[in-house]
């Protein structure tokens, strides 16, 4: 698969994202009504698809999201005039299930078939234009007024300013410098009096800074003076409507200001020209062995009429608004992806499971080499310490040699027969302590060079190190997302499927989902599905009363089903609870009779073991067989399907008040970051997601055995007694200094309150190899599995979640805690920053502009851009989307025209919205080009060239 078909598979994937969110925003409009900052993102959401689909060449897709992006809009403008019902809920949920239909027929290798495209799209529009309407030019401004935050102060504003310089700019060209400047004066007194209407002083202050620079300009720079002061008041009134008005200058930029004689230059004429210094220039190319291109001989390629022809089919069988008549393929015609069978291999969860082995044993290996890499830091910098000593007994020795020379000391003097015959002031004698002094000098300056080399070695080894770390950082998050799912992937039905039954059996009911960036193994994510869907069904149909039930309870009406996820150390715990009857334990007893337990052994069970009966094969209490419960499917299926993966099931309840059913499996990802803590010697590690923070443990706290923190009181609880054993044991020795040498309180969310957990120090923060313990004696109360330092040496992994319940039951005297201890050349390209956060679409632009020559980078969204531009990154030209997170593209207009040295950066604005008024902000804010999507690729391949030629560099 090519380059372009990839991409555009690409975007059919991401199409199911932007269909969730679309689901998500729609899910209880009938109950909550329309949330503005919901629709807004559902409206973002199928604009998305619209323009990508567009760019990618599927048009039923992009006019079906248009057709729906257009009825959000309606709701929008008109949400207080529009009643919103279950009925109208239902048509808008259809239309994004029409969306990924067609998603789905793309992605299969088909464009959907004309007969069932329109019998679809006619079944859900039709009802919608019955009760909405039609889009109108009213909805358009409605909807434009409420993202620019105008009250009616602003509108006039707006207007206003626009019609002045309207009229200014047809003056420029009709008055005299003299009459111009009684005209430039008045309109800033006029545009002065419509700052101070919305009290914006800077924009006062640059009608005030025009009026001062016209007293002082000579007549010849008026009209230069006035088109500079045109194009800051556009600009301004752009930011003022967009509500950045800290992006406001309140002085005039003069640096563009010339004298009307510099205006009028005239180009001279080359003919005049001494063509001499071209003819030496001439000789020495030829001398040099220059070779000039003959672009003559260049093969360019020229557009097909095929290429430049345009259809635009539209959904209604209207003429749609084009951006620009220079047209587009058919994108009908374009060739549809298949699937991505050759990106996509299958690898066993056994091969999974020894690769993740292969790496922990590559972690522990890591970490070894980082110990032993800080044991030679410390033996480098003790020689390098005790090569200083020597320097200074080097410098004694060199005295006493040099005091030994003047002294003429000897103590071995038999001189030579050779030089027996010359005195001390003719011949210098050495002796044997010479010598001794001469070799120690010689030998501490090779120690010096000796250590010098080993710091160097060191500083070597440590940067590689360090890239080693980064390495299996990068790797270890790699593997993390082939073994993992998020959570929301597992649950990103539940909310439709909580609406429809809610429809169905007229009992209202809604869903929280907490913890959905929680990842779920791979491994389990199947498994989880049917214990997960029967789960919630038997919360709907068992745990949530009736609503006349729930009123006469003094409940609200509506129903709540909470999910959440979270993973403990080697654990992933998924609980689902809801707020209804809770389960009654005598149902329990009297099902479990008629299936032929005697009285006398339910009275033994214990009530953890009685509640858990309601996972025996064939056990219900159904009063009646409904579609969601009595069917002869038991809650068995749950424990059977989670006995797969080693899972397990437990449930709470409390009678009128709900239910709570917890699942906990183990997680087979065994790298993990950890916090190292110390407790009466003993050193142990808690999964660094559980430690919410640190709070230092005063004589207050030892006292009375809580803090405040974050305005509560939280109950502290010392591990001392926990990490007690009846027997000596050998100190656990860390090596370096503790982070918290300290008493210190670590708080951790426990049943949905805080609790501190007291210990002596905090040794560090550190991404460890998770092992399982395989023990035929129990493990202590907390400890789930071990991990290995870098030295070898094995700890324990707590769960502080498990140790305080261990800690919160009763304990007889046995069980009390206390008993429980050549380089390639390459050519200078222009390089172009994409802007638009769909990838898909920046891939796909990227790859059209890279077969042009240019190199790409690109910016997941505005506050990247201009992150990357003002940290240096070299650009000639930028292509920017409109509606963008964190920064939109009219930001990234003012952002970066506002600093002098990026003004005549060339920004083009590639977006789906081809109204006057988006086209117009953008070219006030200092766009230097405005295309809509679909775009004609040589249209703004050619506008993007002549960009970057006219650009004028900044001083």
């Amino acid at each position: 698969m090519d380059s372009e078909a990839q991409a555009r598979q690409d975007f059919l994937e991401e199409a199911i994202e932007y269909c969730d969110q679309l689901e998500s925003a729609l899910l209880g409009i009938a109950e909550q009504g329309v949330d503005l900052k919901e629709f807004d993102a559902a409206a973002r959401a199928a604009h998305s698809i619209k323009g990508g689909a567009a760019m990618m060449g599927f048009g039923a897709l992009s006019r079906t999201a248009h057709a729906l992006e257009d009825y959000l809009k309606i709701l929008q403008a008109r949400f207080q005039q529009v009643e919103v019902n279950t009925e109208l809920e239902t048509f808008l949920l259809r239309g994004v299930d029409c969306l990924r239909a067609i998603g789905d027929q793309y992605r299969q290798g088909q464009p959907p078939q004309p007969d069932w495209l329109e019998q679809q799209t006619t079944s859900i529009f039709d009802p919608l234009r019955e009760r909405l309407g039609e889009l109108t030019e009213a909805d358009e401004t409605a909807l434009l007024s409420k993202e620019e935050d105008a009250d009616v102060a602003d509108l006039l504003f707006g207007t206003g300013v626009e019609e002045t310089l309207e009229r200014l700019k047809e003056q420029l060209t009709l008055l005299s410098p003299k009459e111009l400047t009684v005209a430039l004066k008045n309109t800033s007194e006029e545009l002065a009096d419509f700052g101070r209407m919305i009290e914006c002083e800077p924009f006062v202050g640059l009608c005030e800074s025009v009026q001062q620079h016209l007293n002082e300009s000579p007549l010849e720079q008026v009209k230069s003076l006035t088109r500079s002061a045109i194009a800051q008041w556009e600009r301004s009134q752009a930011l003022i409507q967009l509500g950045r008005q800290e992006h406001l200058s309140p002085q005039l930029d003069t640096s563009e200001v010339v004298s009307e004689e510099m205006e009028n230059w005239e180009i001279p004429d080359f003919d005049d020209f001494d063509l001499s210094s071209f003819e030496d220039l001439e000789a020495v190319a030829a001398e040099e062995n220059w070779e000039i291109p003959d672009f003559d001989a260049l093969d360019i390629p020229e557009a097909s009429e095929e290429e430049m022809a345009t259809v635009t089919p539209s959904l209604s069988e209207k003429p749609e608004e084009t951006v620009s008549e220079t047209s587009q393929p058919q994108i009908e015609e374009l060739p549809v992806p298949t699937q991505r069978e050759e990106s996509t291999v299958r690898v066993s969860v056994e091969q999974l499971a020894r690769i993740n082995t292969l790496f922990s044993r590559l972690i522990l290996e890591r970490e070894l080499l980082n110990s032993r890499l800080s044991e030679l830091e410390e033996f480098v910098n003790l020689s390098k310490s005790r090569t200083q000593q020597l320097e200074q007994a080097n410098t004694q020795l060199r005295k006493w040699y040099d005091k030994l020379n003047y002294e003429r000391v000897t103590v071995s003097n038999t001189p030579s027969l050779e030089t027996e015959d010359f005195d001390t002031l003719e011949m210098d004698r050495y002796s044997d302590l010479h010598v001794l002094f001469q070799e120690q000098m010689e030998t501490i300056v090779q120690l010096q060079e000796v250590t010098s080399d080993l710091e160097v070695s060191s500083r070597e080894v440590n940067q590689a190190m360090g890239e080693l770390n980064f390495t299996t950082s990068d790797l270890q998050r790699g593997i993390t997302r082939v073994q993992t799912r998020p959570f929301s992937e597992a649950v990103k039905g539940f909310r439709r499927v909580i609406r429809d039954l809610s429809v169905q059996y007229d009992k209202p009911v809604t869903i929280e989902i907490q913890g959905e960036n929680t990842l779920i193994d791979r491994a389990a994510f199947e498994a989880l599905s049917a214990p997960l869907n029967h789960l919630l069904r038997n919360a709907f149909d068992h745990g949530i009363e009736d609503p006349q039930t729930r009123l006469q309870q003094g409940k609200p009406e509506q129903g709540k089903i909470t999910l959440n996820a979270v993973n403990q150390g080697n654990k992933t715990m998924i609980s689902i609870s809801d707020d209804g009857g809770g389960i009654n334990r005598d149902k329990i007893k009297a099902r479990l009779q008629e299936m032929g337990v005697t009285p006398s052994e339910i009275e033994q069970f214990s009530d953890q073991k009685l509640l858990d009966s309601i996972f025996t094969p064939g056990f219900s209490t159904a009063e009646r067989v409904t579609e969601l419960s009595g069917r002869g499917v038991g809650m068995d299926v749950v424990r059977t399907n989670l006995e797969k993966i080693r899972g397990d099931v437990h449930v709470d309840t409390k009678l009128g008040a709900g239910t709570t059913f917890r699942i906990s499996f183990p997680l087979s990802v065994s790298i993990a970051r950890v916090t190292i803590v110390e407790s009466a010697g003993l050193v142990f590690a808690l999964p660094v997601e559980m430690v919410k923070a640190f709070a230092p443990f005063d004589a207050e706290a030892e006292a009375t055995g809580e803090i405040l923190w974050n305005g509560a009181i939280v109950p502290i609880t010392s591990l001392e007694a926990w990490s007690r054993f009846n027997r000596p044991v050998k100190p656990f020795v860390m090596r370096g200094t503790a982070t918290l040498d300290r008493a210190t309180v670590l708080i951790v969310n426990y049943r949905g309150s805080w609790q501190g957990l007291r210990v002596d120090r905090f040794w560090q923060e550190q991404e460890v190899a998770l092992r399982s313990v395989d023990s035929p004696l129990p493990l202590p109360p907390g400890v789930t599995g071990a991990t290995v330092l870098g030295d070898g040496r094995p700890i324990p992994l707590v769960d502080p979640v498990q140790l305080l319940n261990w800690f919160q039951q009763p304990h007889t005297e046995t069980e009390a805690p206390s008993d429980v201890a050549s380089p390639d050349q390459t050519m200078e390209t222009d390089t172009i920053l994409i802007i638009d956060d769909s990838i898909h679409v920046r891939r796909y632009l990227a790859l059209a502009l890279e077969k042009a020559g240019y190199q790409v980078e690109q910016a997941k969204d505005g506050q990247e851009a201009v992150d990357k531009v003002f940290s240096g990154l070299p650009i000639k030209a930028a292509i920017c989307d409109i509606e963008m997170p964190r920064l939109d593209g009219y930001g990234v207009l003012g952002e970066i025209k506002n600093h002098p040295e990026f003004k005549q950066l060339p920004i083009a604005m590639l977006t789906s919205r081809g109204n006057e008024k988006h086209r117009k902000l953008a070219i006030k804010l200092g766009a230097s080009a405005y295309f809509s999507k679909p775009y004609n690729e040589q249209e703004l391949l050619s506008t993007l060239a002549t960009m970057i030629n006219e650009r004028i560099p900044s001083a």
